[in-house]
């Protein structure tokens, strides 16, 4: 023993101890990265975006590859109304696992209304893992719709029917047909919405039009009539009534 009463370490032991103190901090760090992503997923789900958001920002930043934590902070950051960081991190889990259907069907989604042709290889991906899926099948129709391919659009709405009766893909096929000028398919599906959802007031605005194209007078007024029942203080309800007191004098 020397003079300062200390043993000198065995050779190498310096470092296996600096290895066991890194895969100390490593596992504090995905302990401590696991706890702020449950709490972050239990404030989202309670629609606290502002704390999820802090806590999934700070469990991104202690597992940067994982890619859970990138989806789950995606949908955090559309919660809060921050679209283009939501993209940004789905983007982000996406690359970390290109096989996850869901991470490429919310990216498609979330790029529909503002880049329809750059959201279809996103949904697509996400058919192509669960081809039954319908509500995969309705938003790929939706892309190819506002993407102005409607022949595909029908292709995969039609296949989305198939496997599912819902009021609202009733309703999209039925703006489908009336963009294709088929005027009795689109009242055929715009039928189906209202019988699935009484209360979807636009369908019924869209049937009131579709009867007044096919001279189907009385059909028109009531649909008008119950849109009007179901958004009497909206501004288009003084339209509705202008064109019931129209169809009424035919």
């Amino acid at each position: 023993m020397g003079r300062s009463g200390l043993r000198a370490l065995p050779q190498g032991a310096g470092a296996q101890a600096r290895g066991k103190a890194g895969r100390g901090d490593r596992g504090a760090e995905e302990g401590a990265a696991a706890a702020h992503y449950s709490i972050g997923i239990l404030y989202r789900k309670q629609r606290n975006h502002r704390k999820a958001l802090q806590h999934l920002e700070q469990a991104a930043k202690l597992e940067p590859k994982k890619a859970q934590v990138h989806y789950s902070l995606g949908l955090a950051y559309f919660g809060a109304g921050r679209k283009g960081d939501a993209l940004v991190s789905l983007k982000q889990a996406a690359r970390l696992d290109p096989k996850d259907h869901q991470i490429q069907h919310q990216i498609g989604v979330l790029m529909i209304r503002s880049n329809p042709k750059g959201a279809i290889p996103y949904l697509q991906a996400a058919v192509k893992a669960k081809p039954q899926d319908a509500d995969y099948l309705h938003q790929l129709g939706l892309a190819f719709r506002r993407a102005g391919d409607l022949k595909q659009a029908e292709r995969f709405m039609l296949r989305a029917s198939a496997h599912k009766q819902q009021a609202g893909l009733s309703f999209d096929l039925g703006v489908l047909y009336r963009r294709m000028d088929k005027p009795q398919r689109a009242i055929e599906h715009y039928e189906r919405a209202v019988e699935l959802e009484p209360k979807m007031a636009a369908a019924h605005w869209d049937l009131g039009h579709m009867y007044s194209q096919v001279k189907r007078t009385a059909d028109a007024v009531r649909a008008y009539e119950r849109y009007v029942q179901l958004r009497g203080t909206s501004e288009d309800a003084a339209i509705a009534r202008k064109r019931i007191q129209e169809l009424k004098r035919k």
